[in-house]
């Protein structure tokens, strides 16, 4: 796939961040969301890892979301 959104719960998108990441071909989007702000850090970290690139990110109510770009 060239685009994925995944709304889970930081702990699941940190286990499963091979499986999500392995969804997306090279110059693909991946959108985040559903994370609590204090959690985003560390879920961010997680997939830069992996070798995507952050490219937005926005919080509203103690949420948080992002989009990322496998480079």
């Amino acid at each position: 796939s060239s685009d994925l959104c995944a709304n889970l719960i930081s702990n699941l998108l940190i286990a499963e961040r091979r499986r999500i990441a392995a969804q997306l071909n090279r110059g693909g989007t991946l959108v985040l969301a559903g994370i609590l702000k204090s959690e985003f850090r560390e879920v961010q970290a997680a997939f830069e890892m992996l070798g995507l690139k952050p490219l937005s990110s926005k919080t509203e109510k103690g949420w948080r979301s992002g989009s990322f770009r496998l480079v």
